[in-house]
């Protein structure tokens, strides 16, 4: 954990990401709620809250171990998608709608930098 003063004297905590997936871990396996995990860790509730939302949020695999599999086009006339994303260069990307939001942003990230 790094620690920085401001100039008005606040004393700010920042933690590495794996300092925080520990934590983490850690709450999970604690059986506590937030507020008391976040009391005997000297956390702020709110802030363990926004860390467990983040982490549901990102995607559960690198982008580099997902397995991506190309589906024919008329394969998809029956497909009920919830959003579909198309590159000039003829790349499209289709989501269901339970698709974490940071799995969404490495795939179209990925499919910018191969166009």
């Amino acid at each position: 954990m790094k620690e920085v003063r401001t100039k008005s004297g606040v004393v700010r905590r920042y933690r590495s990401p794996q300092e925080i997936q520990e934590i983490l871990a850690q709450f999970k396996q604690s059986g506590s709620t937030k507020s008391d995990f976040a009391q005997q860790k000297g956390l702020n509730a709110n802030v363990l809250s926004r860390w467990l939302a983040r982490e549901q949020s990102e995607p559960t695999a690198p982008l580099n171990e997902i397995a991506l599999t190309e589906v024919p086009s008329g394969a998809l006339a029956s497909a009920a998608w919830a959003a579909e994303i198309g590159w000039p260069s003829g790349i499209t990307l289709r989501l269901a709608s339970h698709v974490p939001a940071g799995l969404v942003q490495q795939l179209c990230n990925h499919a910018q930098k191969a166009c």
